[in-house]
């Protein structure tokens, strides 16, 4: 009987135990509060193009001044310029913009390249886009169009002489470059 007796009274035990464990849980303050939030994302817009819409398809040729040349061809004495245009408008964050020159082959040995207003002149494309088309669009700012001019020119009788144009002349290919105008977030 001892043993039934000890059956019982861990029974009776346990039943108390689980009676005090059920009434100390419903007997505290118990609070739950859901919450949640949102935030607005800021737009990004970044468009780049020339003056035709068009950055695909640049043509000196059809910038160059007038010259007494075969068609779609330019020579020593020819000179233009062309605009790369970098549009932020509607971006609500401000933009950095990098013009690259991914390629530039038969490029004439005197021709010359610089930023319109620019003081500094360079022997190729590249080696102005490396150094000056590059900047920034601040959200600040109230147009956040720019517009790059690039000059170009290929002018007569250079340091170089006579020489490197009749080199260049009897050796002639097609002048081309490919660029690249990458846009990224301003950092904060």
């Amino acid at each position: 009987m001892n043993k039934k007796r000890a059956i019982g009274m861990l029974i009776v035990l346990s039943l108390i135990l689980c009676i005090f464990l059920a009434g100390y849980t419903f007997a505290k303050y118990y609070t739950v509060v859901d919450g949640g939030g949102k935030v607005g994302i800021a737009k990004w817009s970044f468009v780049a193009r020339d003056n035709n819409n068009n950055i695909t398809n640049i043509s000196l040729i059809d910038t160059a001044n007038e010259v007494s040349l075969a068609e779609g061809k330019i020579a020593p004495g020819t000179h233009g310029s062309f605009d790369i245009i970098i549009d932020a408008t509607g971006s609500e964050v401000g933009v950095d913009y990098d013009v690259n020159i991914v390629s530039e082959t038969n490029i004439p040995t005197n021709m010359k390249f610089k930023q319109k207003d620019g003081s500094n002149s360079y022997s190729s494309l590249k080696a102005l886009a490396d150094t000056e088309l590059n900047g920034t669009i601040d959200l600040a700012e109230n147009n956040k169009v720019k517009t790059i001019t690039v000059e170009w020119e290929w002018p007569y009788e250079t340091e170089n002489g006579d020489n490197a144009d009749m080199v260049n002349g009897t050796n002639a290919g097609n002048y081309q470059f490919a660029l690249q105008i990458v846009g990224s977030q301003s950092k904060l």
